[in-house]
């Protein structure tokens, strides 16, 4: 005879996150920087230098790759993080924050992007 055990697993409904802006824990706020690529195959900044970055997020929403760098120029060259259109680049989720500038690049000129930043 099979005899079948079924274990439910019941865990008390709680707030992911303290009370804040935009469910950051401990509170915080999120800041859209949000743009396009203002000139093709051109560095450009998206998120300025912050010390109180806790994390953040650029998607290449468009057709067009992207190349992301911390601390650094963006560009099509080792140092800068390949992004495919359709892809996201995450900081501080189990990593240190960058708290530096960081930058796209793009060939395609108009190519538009999404940017985050969560800050406290």
């Amino acid at each position: 005879m099979l005899r079948a055990i079924f274990v439910a697993l019941c865990l008390p409904i709680a707030a992911l996150a303290a009370s804040g802006d935009n469910g950051i824990t401990g509170g915080g706020s999120a800041t859209n920087r949000s743009g396009t690529i203002t000139t093709g195959s051109t560095s450009q900044p998206v998120l300025p230098t912050n010390p109180n970055r806790v994390g953040c997020e650029i998607q290449a929403v468009g057709t067009a790759d992207l190349w992301v760098a911390v601390d650094g120029t963006a560009s099509n060259a080792a140092g800068s993080f390949f992004l495919p259109a359709g892809s996201l680049y995450r900081c501080g989720v189990n990593t240190i924050v960058p708290t530096g500038r960081i930058s796209v690049w793009s060939t395609a000129a108009g190519a538009p992007f999404t940017a985050m930043e969560y800050s406290r």
